[in-house]
């Protein structure tokens, strides 16, 4: 009778692995950091990480779509980029095989939605709120209104950025209907050249609204000098204060700002 051959050690692992977490990261501007499930985000290719048992493979999917597959290093961590995704909704969820060959069932959906369309440009509207003359002011026009009420449209949620040239004068919130109202701090006499750029909840950025170019003057207005002529004879000719005349219509004259 022969001797034991040597042992052979087999350790049997029958253990379902467990489902990976999912965490779902924009690297994208205006917004980044981790998304929420059910979130907006302008990140085509958002960086997908979790923790599973080393060595594990986790597969990722798009609904029943495989994604692609991460290893998990030697403390557990996987990280994975897929190719961009499409415009719209995305389930994401992972399923890991352990070193031993089991397989976890899927992690529960992570709901993200991808919209990198560049958000529309805003309207602007300017209304003069100060007597005279009030209400919507023209692009190119005057305006004795140091701080007007400028409002406009873009999508519910999105943020309005108004500038005055390359200077930021404030941002504004779109309301659920799409209005936004903004009303700056005073503007200083003269030209001004206001414009807009709309965030969208997702992060897209518009380009720069057309100018909309106001000159404000609330420079108060110099007294007129005042000319009395009188028309009638005998005596014609101008009139001093205090002096008689015939003249019931007399002619009257002086000078001011041009318009």
């Amino acid at each position: 009778t022969s001797g034991h051959s040597p042992d052979f050690v087999l350790t049997v692992d029958t253990t379902v692995a467990p489902v990976s977490d999912l965490q779902v990261t924009d690297d994208v501007a205006q917004h980044t950091g981790p998304l929420p499930s059910g979130g907006l985000t302008n990140d085509a290719t958002p960086a997908l990480s979790g923790t599973a048992e080393a060595g594990s493979t986790v597969t990722i999917y798009d609904g029943s779509t495989v994604l692609g597959t991460a290893v998990a290093d030697e403390d557990g961590h996987w990280r994975f980029t897929p190719d961009p995704l499409g415009e719209g909704e995305h389930r994401l969820s992972t399923t890991v095989t352990d070193v031993a060959g089991n397989t976890s069932g899927h992690s529960p959906d992570f709901v993200l939605t991808v919209d990198t369309t560049v958000a529309p440009v805003s309207d602007l509207q300017v209304t003069d709120d100060v007597a005279q003359h009030t209400g919507p002011l023209t692009s190119g026009g005057l305006t004795n209104d140091a701080t007007p009420a400028l409002s406009g449209t873009a999508e519910a949620g999105a943020t309005v950025t108004i500038y005055d040239g390359s200077t930021v004068l404030g941002t504004a919130v779109a309301d659920e209907d799409g209005h936004w109202r903004f009303t700056p701090d005073p503007l200083g006499e003269g030209e001004h050249r206001l414009s807009t750029t709309v965030t969208d909840v997702a992060g897209n950025t518009s380009g720069h609204s057309p100018d909309f170019v106001l000159t404000v003057d609330t420079t108060v207005a110099p007294v007129s000098d005042l000319q009395v002529t009188d028309d009638v004879a005998q005596h014609t000719g101008p009139l001093t204060s205090g002096g008689l005349t015939n003249d019931a219509t007399p002619a009257l004259s002086g000078t001011a700002e041009a318009g």
